[in-house]
């Protein structure tokens, strides 16, 4: 170094040669390269080394910087009362459970709205309100007064606003919904934390359909989104705009949440998944789509398909960060052909070659979502970690627990005194891998039915004129059973036990289920229990063949039992096969008796 030093000090230009001079300005008459050349070659070797050796110092500093910036990751917040919308939605359950688990006050408000099967939304809430003791109150995010009230009873400290509507088609049917529910209920929210508590962390739903047509992937969140391909994706992008206004004017903090097509566990109806997953078990066609390029080729339609869990590590991640604005992908950062995932769900449903019907890809949609996620690794240090064909086995599993059980027990009920009767002595004892079918007539409220909708209780409505004898009740039991078996999904399910359990005039209700239930489940074969008054009970040994016909005295209910005696045999054959077990039961006799049944 002290050579080089002396060897420019020695020449007449300046030291250090001027690399862009200004105009005019005479360059040097000695070059810097000539100046170089005249230098010892062990010192050039060093001169170099040392350079490159300063560009690697720098270089690793950098990646330092970039890595002490992903691992400087929040904890979990943990203590602190979060307000979950959407509460019954598909990510809103995952998210209040998971914040509820991890030690924080969750209040959970949702307006059960028909988009979709409303059953299902009530067994989401039921399980958070009866399992995790979790509050969700019915409600619209619409509705400013109601927001006002628990604000200032719960006094969040954060907010997550799941709450939206959902659906890419369904926003060219009804687009007015969009502008109300993800708009007008938005601006609602933001208006209750600017006058309640402009200090609230607020996290919301924006969606990956924002990108609209956008080319370039990756999706970045540097890209620009000026062209949405459809309402849904306008009014998510109008979401994160009023976000940012609402940040800049009253110092909120917000983060938006663009969402990359999720799946799993309680999932939403509509979406595709759950439509092939009902057609592969129903054994009919599935109805995809199709694009082809400017050639006639066909393009292959991918999705960066993301399970839920990881999606709700990612929010959970934004809610501890409390960013004061910022915008994250959250997907699988993989995009996967459609075909790839209707074959592992063939796999799991017992059809592994589903029959396949092609129709025109819709204006609305695009070929492939793919999300870049660097930015959400280094700020919250997001890494989805579940992989398609093992979130679709967890879908698939669930998909099969919740509309095909294993053991049934069908029962009817007359008005809510007669249910709750029965619920407080045996039906809030959970049974394993048992589904409850609880026919009820007109007398029974939706209130009740609202209220304990459940993942092992289904509640199904009967005209008053189906259920006027017990054996046009029991043909009501029959149809539904006779509908689950066709649409069984897959070849190894089967029905393993039933409980048709048929409340008579003068019969304890409590008592008929608690016998039921201890026959039921005392065996290890299938079986089926019929049980009623004694006069239908002579009629159900004649159907499940423990005696013969002219076992039935009473004409007039041999007359109504006929009718459905061919159905039963029919069933039976079906379901429980060369081994299955029939009990006969006259119940006077067994409680009088105190008899067990073996």
């Amino acid at each position: 170094r002290k050579q080089f030093l002396d060897l420019l000090q020695s020449h007449s230009h300046p030291p250090i040669p001027t690399f862009f001079p200004r105009k005019n300005t005479p360059m040097p008459t000695t070059s810097l390269f000539h100046s170089f050349q005249a230098i010892p070659p062990t010192t050039k070797l060093a001169s170099t080394i040392t350079i490159c050796l300063f560009f690697i110092l720098a270089l690793n500093f950098i990646h330092l910087k970039n890595l002490n910036e992903t691992h400087q990751v929040p904890e979990n917040i943990k203590g602190q009362r979060v307000l979950v919308t959407g509460a019954a939605g598909f990510i809103g359950f995952h998210l209040a459970k998971k914040l509820h688990r991890t030690g924080n006050l969750v209040v959970g408000l949702d307006a059960f709205n028909d988009y979709y099967d409303q059953e299902l939304k009530r067994v989401r809430a039921n399980y958070l309100t009866h399992d995790l003791d979790v509050e969700v109150v019915e409600g619209n995010v619409c509705d400013k007064q109601l927001l006002k009230q628990l604000f200032e009873k719960h006094r969040f400290t954060h907010v997550a606003h799941l709450a939206a509507q959902a659906g890419v088609r369904y926003s060219l049917e009804n687009p007015q919904s969009y502008v109300t529910n993800n708009l007008m209920c938005l601006t609602n929210l933001f208006e209750v934390v600017r006058e309640i508590n402009p200090k609230v962390v607020f996290v919301y739903a924006s969606s990956s359909s924002v990108y609209g047509r956008n080319k370039k992937v990756p999706f970045s969140e540097k890209d620009a989104v000026d062209h949405p391909s459809n309402v849904y994706g306008a009014s998510k992008k109008a979401n994160e705009a009023w976000a940012l206004v609402y940040h800049d004017l009253f110092g909120i903090k917000v983060t938006g949440l663009r969402f990359f097509t999720v799946y799993g566990p309680f999932g939403r109806p509509d979406m595709a998944i759950y439509l092939w997953a009902n057609s592969i078990s129903k054994n009919e066609p599935l109805r995809l789509y199709e694009k082809k390029d400017s050639w006639g080729r066909d393009v292959e339609l991918k999705r960066d398909f993301t399970y839920v869990d990881d999606i709700v590590d990612g929010v959970i991640g934004c809610l501890s960060l409390g960013a004061d604005h910022e915008v994250f992908n959250l997907g699988n950062n993989t995009p996967e052909p459609i075909t790839r995932l209707i074959d592992y769900l063939g796999e799991g449903l017992g059809r592994p070659h589903p029959k396949r019907t092609l129709k025109p890809l819709p204006s609305a949609d695009i070929t492939m979502t793919f999300a870049d996620i660097s930015h959400a690794q280094r700020r919250i240090g997001f890494e989805p970690k579940t992989k398609l064909k093992d979130g679709v086995r967890k879908f698939v599993s669930w998909y099969r627990d919740y509309y095909y059980p294993s053991n049934v027990i069908m029962l009817f009920v007359r008005d809510d005194a007669t249910f709750k009767e029965w619920y407080t002595t045996k039906g809030n004892k959970k049974l394993p891998n048992t589904r409850y079918y609880i026919f009820h007539s007109k007398k029974v409220s939706q209130r009740l039915v609202n209220q304990y909708t459940q993942m092992n209780m289904r509640f199904r409505s009967l005209p008053q004129d189906q259920v006027s004898s017990v054996g046009q009740l029991a043909g009501q039991y029959l149809e539904f059973l006779e509908n689950m078996l066709l649409s069984t999904p897959r070849k190894d399910w089967e029905l393993k036990r039933v409980a048709m359990f048929l409340q008579g005039e003068n019969v304890s209700f409590k008592y008929d289920a608690s016998y039921a239930e201890q026959s039921l489940f005392s065996q290890t074969d299938k079986s089926l229990i019929y049980m009623g008054t004694t006069t239908e009970l002579q009629g159900a040994e004649w159907w499940a063949g423990c005696s013969k016909p002219d076992s039935i005295k009473d004409p007039v209910s041999a007359e109504a039992l006929a009718g459905e005696a061919h159905a039963v045999v029919k069933l039976l054959k079906y379901t429980l096969k060369e081994d299955s077990v029939c009990f006969p039961m006259a119940l006077n006799d067994a409680r009088q008796n105190n008899r067990e049944f073996s």
